[in-house]
């Protein structure tokens, strides 16, 4: 598995922006679907529009464990 860092840039697709963007990662909070809200998930942010695009494998983790517990994590 990847790890990304803080501050490194990737080039990906931005949906947003209609074209491939560089989006910088860092960590900031998610609000899922079900409304559960996880802080520190590392995320790249495209670097046009603000976007979050992209969920670093790393954060895989606390996702499943928000979602296991059904309880925000902050």
């Amino acid at each position: 598995m990847k790890v990304y860092l803080e501050g490194v840039v990737i080039r990906t697709l931005c949906e947003f922006c209609d074209g491939r963007q560089e989006a910088t990662f860092c960590c900031d909070s998610v609000t899922m679907d079900d409304g559960l809200v996880i802080d520190g998930v590392m995320q790249a942010f495209c670097n046009n529009c603000g976007s979050s695009l992209v969920i670093a494998p790393q954060s895989t983790p606390l996702i499943r464990q928000v979602h296991n517990s059904g309880k925000s994590v902050s």
